[in-house]
C-alpha cells in the first residue's frame, strides 16, 4: 500500500507541475545538452507559431536570427546560464519578436544534468514604448538645440543693437 500511495503522490505532483508548465505566462522550452528542444509549453507554441511536435524537431538556433548564432553557442557553453538577455526570436511566419530569455539547468534527484529550461518573455510592447520614448527624447533634444540657437542669435542681435545704440549716443 505504501508503494501505491507513493506512486499516486508522484503522479499528482507531476500533474501539478505539468499544469504550471503548460499554463505559464512565459514561454518555456526544455532543451537537451545540444540545445535541441525536447518540450515546449502552450505560450511557446503561441509565440513561435509552431506546434509542440514541430518545436520538438528543432534546435534553439532555429528560432534565433542568423546574427544571433553566438547566443545559442553561449547557452551551450553555459556562458549565459542564469543571465537574462534581450534578443530577437523568429516565429514560423518569419515574424520577429523582441524577447527576454534566461536559461536554467534542471538536475535530476541525484544532481545530474537532466535538461535546460529556457524562459522567454515577449517584450514587443515594452520595445515599442522604449522606441517611442527614444524618439520623443530625440525630438526634445532637437527642439532644445533649435531654441538655444534661436536664443543665441537673438542675444547677438540684442548685443549688436546695444553696441549700435551706445555708438549713436556717444
Amino acid at each position: 500500500k505504501e508503494i501505491h500511495q507513493l506512486h499516486e503522490e508522484t503522479l499528482s505532483s507531476e500533474a501539478k507541475y505539468r499544469s504550471y508548465f503548460e499554463q505559464g505566462f512565459v514561454a518555456i522550452l526544455l532543451l537537451d545538452k545540444t540545445m535541441k528542444i525536447v518540450d515546449a509549453n502552450t505560450k511557446a507554441q503561441h509565440i513561435f507559431g509552431f506546434s509542440k511536435q514541430a518545436l520538438a524537431a528543432m534546435g534553439l538556433d532555429a528560432l534565433l536570427p542568423k546574427e544571433a548564432d553566438h547566443i545559442s553557442q553561449a547557452f551551450s557553453k553555459e556562458d549565459l546560464k542564469g543571465k537574462v538577455i534581450e534578443l530577437t526570436i523568429i516565429g514560423q511566419t518569419g515574424h520577429r519578436t523582441h524577447a527576454l530569455m534566461s536559461l536554467s539547468k534542471i538536475l535530476d534527484e541525484h544532481g545530474a544534468f537532466k535538461n535546460y529550461a529556457a524562459f522567454i518573455q515577449e517584450i514587443n510592447e515594452q520595445k515599442r514604448y522604449q522606441d517611442a520614448l527614444v524618439a520623443l527624447n530625440n525630438q526634445l533634444e532637437k527642439r532644445v538645440e533649435d531654441r538655444t540657437t534661436a536664443f543665441e542669435k537673438a542675444n547677438l542681435e540684442l548685443k549688436k543693437a546695444l553696441v549700435d545704440q551706445e555708438q549713436m549716443s556717444s
